[in-house]
C-alpha cells in the first residue's frame, strides 16, 4: 500500500502503472495508491496510448450532422445513414440536401 504522505507523484504514477499492468481494477488502484480516477486515466493514456486510436473525439461527442457527412462520404445510402444514426429518414434527406448545396 502506498503511503500518500511519503510517496512523490512520480512514485505513485509508477505504482499505478505497475498495478494496471498486472490487471488490477480501478477501485483497488484508487484504494491502494490513494489516487483519483483521473490520475489513473492519465497514467493509462500516457503509457498505453489513447483508447480511441486516431480519433480525437468519441462518436458520442460528434454531431449527427458530422456523422452523417462522414457516412455519406463512405458511400452509404440515405437509409443506411438513417439506420446507423437512429434518426428519421426525413432528417437525413434534409442533411444531404444541405451538404450538396
Amino acid at each position: 500500500m502506498v503511503n500518500p504522505f511519503q510517496q512523490t507523484p512520480a512514485e505513485k504514477e509508477e505504482y499505478v502503472l505497475e498495478m494496471l499492468e498486472h490487471g488490477y481494477g480501478w477501485k483497488q488502484i484508487m484504494k491502494e495508491c490513494h489516487v483519483s480516477p483521473n490520475t489513473i486515466s492519465n497514467v493509462k493514456k500516457k503509457f498505453f496510448g489513447s483508447s480511441d486510436g486516431d480519433a480525437s473525439k468519441s462518436t458520442s461527442q460528434v454531431s449527427k450532422e458530422t456523422q452523417a457527412l462522414k457516412l455519406f462520404g463512405e458511400g452509404k445510402t440515405l437509409l443506411q445513414v438513417a439506420t446507423e444514426l437512429d434518426i428519421d429518414a426525413d432528417n437525413v434527406f434534409v442533411l444531404i440536401k444541405s451538404f450538396s448545396v
